[in-house]
Order: C-alpha cells, then structure tokens, then sequence
C-alpha cells in the first residue's frame, strides 16, 4: 500500500466526537429498510374475494378465467381443440375451392392416383358381399316361391349400400392414408411452413386439390362397384342358384329407381369429402416426428371409418324420405 492509501483509509476510520450514535435494534438486528415486507395473503369471505400481497383483491372471475386457461391447456381440451381446428380447415377448403389459381395438376395427378390404388381392391371387396347379400335374399324368397323377383333385393342392396360404402371403405383405407402419410412428412419436413414463407397457401395449394380428387373418384367409383356388383349378384343367382335370367332383369327396377341411383352417388361423393377432409387435416396436424406420421395414418383410418359409419345412418335416413 502507499502513504495515499494509508492516510484514505485512516480517514475513513476517523469517528467524530459530535457525531450521532447509530441507532441499534433492540433485538440485535439493524433495521434496513430495503428488505422486502414479509406479508401473508388472508383468505376472507368467498364473496369479497381473494386479497393478494399487493393488496389488491383478485374476483371469482379472474380465478374462473384461469381456470378456463388452466384446462385449455391441459390433455382433456385437446380433442376439442382437434374438432376445431377440422372444422376451421374444413371452412378454408370450402372457401378456396372456387378460388384461383387452382391446382388442376396436382388434381389429376390426385384422381389417377386414388382412382389407380382403390380400383382393383373395391371391386375385389363388392363382389364378395354382393354375392352373400343376394345369397341371403335368394334363400328367403325362394321359401315364399318369389324366386323371379330376385333382381329387386340385389338392386336394391348394391345401389343404396353396398356401392357406396364399399367404394369409400377402400378409398379411406388405401387413397385416404396414402394422402395423409404424404402431407405428413411434408408437414416434419417443414415444407408447408416454406410454402407460407413464399406466399403460398397450402390449403389452397395441397389440400383443396386432395379433397376433391377423393370426392371425384368416389362418386366414380361408386358406378364402377354398382354395375360389377350387379353384374356378379346376377351370375351367381341364375348358375347357382337357377333363378331365370330374364325374370332376374325384369325385378331389378321393381323398387330401386333412379332416384336411388341419384341418392347412392350423393352418398358416395360425401362419404369421399368426409375421407378426404380428415386425411387433409391428420397430415397437417401431424407432430411428433416420423412416429407421428404412423400414428396420424391410424387415426386416419380409424376416424374416416366411425364417421363413414355416422354419416350413412343419416343419409339413408334422408334418402329413404327422399325416394319413398
């Protein structure tokens, strides 16, 4: 040290005689007034509120609207959050669909695909139940000696049931989650994000061209397992089980008219949007890395079906009031 510090920090040291003596705590302890209150919040009638350490009283509102923030954010409000964001997917699609540019490309290149994995399956799938449905029919009304009117129960079956749900059941399985599978690892691979970043919209760029691609080649389709389905329930009741070919012909038209037919494509196109807008929307949400992929194509496959399920009770509800 030098004699500068040395004479500093004398005079540092140096107490004045006439100086006050600082004031001392009872208790040992120097008062500071810097330290922080201690306070303890009072919880007092439910009715005046709750008083935080501020002073100031919190409502029953505010703690209700945390509560609501508290369980918006918890695992219980996910599928309500899931139902939403469908539904605000769902009204985007409907709102671009008119809307150019629009994506005639990737809207073939949609149907050839759909069209080209769902083709083979959903005739190899309506034959078999066309058959059974009209083995079933054949029994029964062979009993009561109605074997001509054969035709009207498998008219009937593959026209109003069998044709659409059949075509959609391998469309959701085959065409549904393939386009799922696809705009999920576009989604990991952040490719989505880039199409926002360069102004494009992937709505109206990947998702309106799906959804209609899947509506198209259902309703399509629909024809396609309709005329097989026929045409396999009528080899089948006239060399099996020897009903008469021309009588078999005739009863086709006998209660299924062309209003069934009008109703069975109408069906066949919802069910294909329904499989098409949940597909879209599994890809889009899809989180969790390439694991996520694999459970967004199951849960796919699992919520086209219950929906499929739902919306042909209602329709053939309607079209049963329609058509009667």
């Amino acid at each position: 040290m030098t004699r500068f510090d040395d004479q500093v920090g004398g005079a540092a040291g140096v107490v004045h005689a006439n100086s006050p003596p600082e004031p001392v705590n009872p208790a040992g302890r120097s008062d500071r007034t810097d330290r922080a209150p201690t306070t303890v919040s009072t919880l007092e009638h439910p009715d005046s509120g709750v008083k935080t350490a501020g002073g100031v009283e919190s409502s029953w509102a505010a703690r209700f609207a945390e509560g609501l923030t508290r369980i918006s954010s918890a695992k219980v409000a996910t599928p309500v959050c899931a139902l939403g964001g469908f539904f605000a997917m769902t009204l985007d699609t409907f709102v671009l669909i008119p809307r150019r540019p629009f994506a005639w490309r990737e809207f073939l290149l949609q149907c050839w695909f759909v069209a080209r994995v769902s083709l083979l399956p959903t005739m190899l799938l309506a034959i078999p139940l066309d058959v059974l449905l009209i083995f079933t029919f054949n029994i029964l009304i062979m009993d009561f000696g109605a074997a001509d009117y054969s035709g009207t129960g498998a008219a009937w079956g593959t026209v109003t049931q069998v044709g659409p749900v059949v075509t959609v059941l391998v469309v959701s399985g085959a065409g549904a989650t393939a386009m799922c599978a696809d705009l999920g690892a576009r989604t990991i691979r952040e490719e989505l994000d880039a199409l926002r970043v360069m102004g494009v919209n992937p709505i109206q760029a990947l998702v309106v061209p799906r959804v209609l691609a899947a509506t198209v080649v259902a309703t399509l389709l629909s024809s396609v397992v309709i005329l097989v389905g026929l045409i396999g329930c009528f080899v089948f009741s006239v060399y099996v089980q020897h009903v008469t070919p021309g009588a078999f012909v005739a009863s086709l038209t006998t209660i299924t008219h062309a209003a069934d037919l009008i109703v069975s494509w109408v069906k066949a196109a919802v069910f294909g949007l329904s499989a098409g807008l949940i597909a879209c929307y599994k890809g889009i949400s899809v989180g969790g890395g390439p694991a996520g992929v694999g459970i967004a194509v199951n849960e796919t496959v699992v919520f086209t079906f219950v929906a499929l399920f739902a919306i042909n009770i209602v329709a053939t509800a309607v079209g049963v009031k329609v058509t009667i």
